[in-house]
């Protein structure tokens, strides 16, 4: 990853990763060669690692449910025509004139989970609020300090998006969609870099506080629904762009870009 010519920023987002990865690609083969020397108690460490993530992944359900509690009663109270359950996949990397170029980057491979809501505005228009736990981020692949490097950045955001979509009748039992619409998202904990290098890997939380906390966007798709009687299933494909900055300095153009593959569920 190389950084583009140009404006020169005190706070650049891609210097500190590459900074933090160098040490930690350092870090690695300081490991790596005490391991042969000494045959390091790897199981010893799984056993940590894994205690860790389970830690951090007990906190981080607190936190989503704590935050989907509160909109499903919110939107419990209000008269709507339908709630439904989505998931999928989710396909994100990062992109701006101070990241580097975006086809440096490979696509990362996350999920995207959560709920909607259905209120009929006209017969075929309905605005459909989301909620999902979605993972964002990028991978990338290169040559650092002489070493075959993988570098994987995860975050985790709960997204609101707000859709207005468009229903089109084909008098049968399935319907071709198209929306649209904005979204909001939250970070929830700190970011994590993966750092593969020699065979060995390891992770670390990056300081939330480098990031922005807030991520706001456009979301554009297209799907088909089909009638099931007493329900409907849906399948989509949907772009998101980001809008905003993912870093702390507004000036930097970095955002989140990424696509979905969704299937659901509504009654």
């Amino acid at each position: 990853m190389v950084k583009k010519p140009g404006k020169s920023k005190t706070h650049n987002l891609l210097d500190k990763f590459a900074f933090f990865a160098k040490n930690r690609i350092i870090r690695l083969k300081i490991k790596i060669q005490t391991d042969r020397i000494k045959g390091g108690d790897k199981k010893r460490e799984e056993q940590d690692i894994k205690f860790l993530e389970f830690c951090k992944g007990e906190q981080m359900i607190k936190k989503v449910a704590a935050i989907c509690f509160v909109v499903l009663i919110t939107l419990s109270t209000t008269a709507c025509a339908g709630i439904g359950f989505k998931g999928g996949l989710n396909f994100t990397k990062w992109t701006g004139d101070d990241w580097s170029d975006a086809d440096e980057f490979d696509w990362k491979m996350g999920y995207k989970i959560g709920a909607f809501f259905t209120f009929p505005a006209t017969p075929i228009l309905t605005v459909q609020p989301e909620i999902y736990f979605t993972t964002k981020g990028w991978k990338a692949e290169g040559e650092i300090l002489g070493e075959t490097v993988t570098m994987t950045t995860s975050m985790n955001y709960i997204e609101i998006p707000v859709l207005l979509k468009l229903n089109m009748d084909t008098g049968m039992s399935f319907k071709p969609t198209i929306f649209g619409g904005p979204y909001v998202g939250f970070l929830m904990g700190d970011p994590t870099l993966k750092v593969e290098v020699g065979g060995e890997s390891a992770e670390e939380d990056y300081p939330s506080d480098i990031f922005n906390s807030t991520d706001i966007g456009g979301v554009i798709g297209a799907g088909v629904d089909f009638d099931l009687g007493m329900s409907t299933a849906s399948f989509e494909a949907r772009f998101n762009f980001g809008l905003t900055s993912v870093s702390d300095n507004d000036q930097e153009d970095i955002k989140n870009m990424g696509f979905s593959i969704l299937g659901g569920f509504s009654f």
